[in-house]
């Protein structure tokens, strides 16, 4: 059975409030939300991210209709069309907004640099300036748990991967909130050389999770996809199964269209065009 999103809310208790109201129907429903609440799980606090209403795609016409009869929706919660949303249509939440204006003020450059790519640039993104700041790795953490908790394989993630050194911040702190959130993803960490001492270790956390897993792959900045796509290869040489990049920015210098011609796909949080 597929379930699509129908509503959206600003809390997990909301929705889920919503939701049982199509209970005497024999309707389905799931509530996702990437963020716990003020309170915890379950609590009236507002989730940051928002509470999602899903129910079974073939009765999205009918819940529709219910859901305007039988309870009062919250003006602008049905204005999206179900199915899967456009991250390029909604509006920009507080949260995001304010990591975009972090990631302008403290990561983006202006100036000649050499990629690693080999390629020269006029302008760069610093990314560490914004993920190694307490409010500034909470706040991207967040964005990729709600880019995440969107995907289509996210039910069945286990895990999230990246290459050392631009991934290791943003992991840390994005095991912590899928933990809070309640589907908690192991943090694997994969290294440019296999460790040359000890458990002698190509990808630390590898024992974590289960062959065959379903992983994310995360970056901090794509350019030409070379990096992403190495790791997810690593990845995926290690046993497990591999669909989806997700970047902080995408430079937008082709690294999308090397992903997507190598049969996955990306998802960037921001683009260069975002603070051009």
């Amino acid at each position: 059975m597929e379930f699509v999103e129908i509503a959206r809310f600003n809390s997990r208790l909301e929705a889920e409030s919503i939701g049982h109201a199509l209970d005497p129907y024999d309707i389905p429903f799931l509530v996702q939300s990437p963020d716990v609440g003020m309170f915890g799980p379950g609590m009236i606090g507002t989730s940051p991210a928002g509470a999602r209403l899903l129910v079974p795609r073939d009765r999205v016409e009918e819940v529709r209709e219910l859901l305007n009869c039988v309870v009062e929706i919250p003006e602008g919660a049905l204005d999206g069309e179900a199915g899967a949303p456009d991250p390029g249509r909604e509006p920009e939440r507080p949260e995001r907004a304010r990591l975009r204006r972090m990631l302008a003020e403290r990561s983006y450059r202006k100036r000649r640099v050499t990629l690693a790519s080999g390629r020269e640039s006029d302008f760069y993104f610093d990314s560490k300036q914004t993920v190694l700041d307490a409010e500034g790795a909470e706040l991207t953490a967040r964005e990729f748990f709600h880019a995440i908790s969107r995907l289509p394989e996210f039910e069945a993630l286990a895990a999230f991967g990246g290459l050392e050194l631009g991934s290791v911040p943003i992991g840390g702190a994005l095991s912590v909130i899928s933990h809070q959130a309640g589907h908690p993803l192991a943090h694997l960490v994969i290294r440019k050389q296999p460790k040359g001492h000890g458990t002698r270790a190509a990808i630390e956390g590898a024992a974590l999770v289960p062959a065959g897993s379903a992983v994310v792959v995360i970056e901090d900045v794509v350019t030409t996809g070379g990096s992403s796509l190495s790791a997810a290869r690593r990845l995926v040489e290690a046993g497990f199964e591999v669909r989806t990049l997700v970047t902080l920015i995408d430079r937008e210098e082709g690294g999308r269209e090397a992903v997507e011609a190598a049969g996955l796909k990306l998802v960037s949080l921001f683009a260069r065009s975002d603070f051009a």
